[in-house]
């Protein structure tokens, strides 16, 4: 009896070790994720939820979001543009749309205040929405929305080969829907909703409060998907349960199949062409761009010279401070700061920004600069 004794106390004495070792080491890798209300869009598939806010988390940052009553995550938007100001408006996605970093400066609000800050007549619209595969939804935002505010420049992430991945996301009582049907029906989805996650429940209980118990759930997620081991036997029964509760996010229960549409080389050139044609006619200019040179795109330079579509290449050399690496591949704020420095010396040095728009401060400390280049 003395020995069962003996050994329950170590058992226990393993369990609260681990726990308090989990909390102090891994709590970030463990963190419950909260992420803003979306609104379902026919033409770009999603927005954020106009007017409102709240705080993004991950595991490695959490950042302060409030969205204007367009659906972006910027301010106002103003139809009307200041006298003699060059508007820019950037397209682009997570890293652009600026949530996803360890700080409140994403490289487009970093940009605003070097522009304020020194007095240049420039302003910037950020239309930027996270999600992958948006290059064909990103086209159609600029041709149905972005030229309505008469940007002079409309910069944005270049994709290629360009993909549309049929995909809709809406919000239901602080939980992310994706689906793939807009006439779908989510009252199914909404229900599960309602009966996993907004009662309490044993798993709801041990989730919030053991971090052991998150462990098991991410180890089983990210390492033995499908596998019918004990754990996913007796433990975690529901895997989308776990993804929707540490995520907030689910898919639709009775979701039909998405359909994701890969264009060929010539088709992305030739919509690219598109588009670029469409804007000279009402005088923007349009300019792809890319960051990192570990990620380059040098090979579509000369194709998309070919066919007279602005590109700019950053090319600024990844080091890994400069993401979170394989937690969370997004931009840290060094990276957002590093690249909001090079596109500002970039739209000076490479006349992307007419010289004029720039005060006689911004031409002075652009000196050392252009005698580099």
């Amino acid at each position: 009896m003395k020995k069962i004794k003996i050994g329950i106390l170590i058992i226990l004495s393993i369990i609260f070790l681990t726990e308090i070792g989990l909390r102090l080491f891994a709590k970030k890798k463990l963190t419950k994720w909260t992420q803003p209300s979306y609104q379902t869009d026919s033409i770009i598939g999603w927005r954020y939820e106009p007017n409102s806010e709240g705080i993004k988390i991950r595991q490695v940052f959490q950042n302060q979001y409030k969205i204007n009553s367009q659906g972006f995550n910027w301010d106002e938007f103003l139809i009307e543009k200041g006298q003699g100001v060059f508007r820019i408006a950037i397209i682009g996605s997570s890293d652009d749309a600026g949530m996803d970093t360890d700080g409140p400066d994403c490289y487009p609000r970093l940009l605003q205040k070097y522009f304020k800050e020194n007095k240049d007549k420039v302003e910037i619209l950020n239309f930027a929405i996270d999600g992958k595969h948006r290059g064909y939804k990103d086209l159609q935002l600029i041709e149905k929305e972005c030229i309505n505010y008469n940007p002079d420049l409309i910069l944005m992430r270049v994709r290629f080969p360009i993909v549309n991945k049929i995909l809709y996301r809406t919000s239901y009582k602080g939980y992310s829907i994706g689906y793939g049907d807009i006439n779908a029906s989510l009252e199914i989805t909404k229900k599960y909703i309602d009966e996993n996650f907004l009662d309490q429940s044993i798993f709801t209980f041990f989730f919030d409060n053991s971090y052991i118990y998150r462990y098991i759930c991410k180890y089983t997620i990210e390492n033995e998907k499908g596998s019918e081991t004990f754990i996913r036997s007796y433990l975690i029964k529901d895997l989308r349960l776990v993804n929707g509760y540490a995520r907030n996010s689910i898919g639709h229960l009775d979701n039909k199949k998405k359909t994701i549409k890969y264009f060929t080389k010539e088709e992305s050139i030739n919509m690219y062409k598109e588009t670029n044609e469409l804007l000279e006619k009402k005088n923007i200019s349009f300019v792809l761009f890319n960051t990192y040179s570990d990620f380059s795109l040098n090979h579509v330079n000369g194709l998309l010279a070919k066919n007279e579509i602005s590109y700019l290449d950053l090319n600024i050399p990844f080091i890994s401070s400069y993401s979170f690496g394989k937690i969370d591949g997004h931009s840290s704020q060094e990276g957002h700061e590093v690249m909001a420095k090079s596109f500002y010396e970039k739209f000076y040095t490479k006349d992307i920004v007419p010289k004029k728009y720039f005060s006689d401060k911004t031409k002075l400390l652009m000196q050392d600069v252009e005698k580099q280049n």
